[in-house]
């Protein structure tokens, strides 16, 4: 067996397996490179870094898992592309140019088209790429590295970074590419969440191929702050997703949900329609002490 590190790449190392074919394994903490990490998943394969908290899967394939496109733009996609965030971008506008990195078919890119904006956007999948084309009249990038120094105002990543093999690289492209005083706006999953810590490795947004979404990283505050410690100013906001009685009702209704495999509890199907208006006291104590399930991040370079 044939271990390879890859250049200026320490903590990622490649292994040749006995089929020819590859793997990747990550040594250390794929944010503080800490070596002091715990397997928290022997199955799964999951490891919780001991000293920001991060939680990662150690062995990736090296072909792409993302094989099948489903576009997504739920609440928070939604929230980065409101009216109201569309406007305060205005501040940011100085080259008018912006970047969707992981954007789809291109969707949220239309919103700032129709505000006049020089729209640009990255994107893996093929049949993405040919939907936007075809739907929404944009040619897409297939790398971040395609664009020059200090090029944008603006960098969008919503549901990207729990995706990422080699988050620093990313982050370090990103910082590029922005102008001095340009906006990186993120949204990405919270290792820490209420629902996370309740349900563990079972939830289904942790570290699945569930619907091809394979995530390979789910951050903790600490590792957010640590990831994007270069930037001059990084705000880092916890909501949606939050620990709800609808939630749980959700989970235990029905058999497959959330990753875990039991027998429905049918009175949680009858629970589930009338829980609504308690939730809101759970959600906003979520809130408060940071155990909703998404980080929205602000940087500015």
């Amino acid at each position: 067996m044939k271990n390879e590190t890859l250049p200026n790449k320490p903590s990622i190392i490649r292994i040749k397996e006995g089929d020819g074919g590859m793997k990747i394994i990550r040594k250390e903490c794929p944010v503080c490179n800490s070596k002091n990490v715990r397997i928290i998943d022997v199955e799964k394969g999951i490891s919780k870094c001991l000293n920001c908290e991060m939680l990662y899967l150690r062995e990736l394939p090296t072909s792409n898992p993302h094989t099948k496109f489903r576009e997504y733009n739920g609440k928070v996609g939604k929230y980065i592309v409101g009216k109201r965030i569309i406007e305060e971008f205005q501040e940011f506008r100085n080259q008018n140019r912006v970047l969707d990195f992981g954007c789809g078919s291109g969707k949220r890119l239309l919103k700032f088209k129709e505000d006049d904006w020089g729209v640009f956007g990255v994107e893996i999948n093929e049949n993405a790429i040919k939907l936007a084309l075809k739907e929404n009249g944009l040619v897409l990038n297939r790398s971040i590295t395609d664009f020059p120094d200090n090029f944008f105002d603006i960098v969008i990543m919503s549901d990207v970074l729990e995706h990422l093999y080699d988050l620093k690289f990313y982050i370090k492209e990103v910082k590029r590419v922005l102008r001095d005083g340009g906006l990186f706006i993120g949204v990405t999953v919270n290792g820490n969440s209420w629902l996370c810590k309740i349900f563990g490795t079972n939830w289904d947004r942790v570290f699945t191929f569930r619907d091809n979404s394979f995530h390979c990283n789910y951050f903790s505050l600490e590792s957010l702050n640590l990831l994007f410690k270069g930037f001059n100013e990084i705000n880092i906001d916890n909501r949606y997703d939050e620990l709800s009685l609808t939630t749980l009702c959700d989970y235990f209704s029905h058999s497959e949900n959330y990753g875990a495999k039991r027998e429905p509890i049918k009175c949680f199907e009858v629970i589930h329609k009338v829980v609504t208006i308690p939730d809101y006291p759970l959600r906003l104590l979520n809130r408060k002490f940071n155990g909703a399930g998404f980080f929205i991040i602000e940087a500015v370079k």
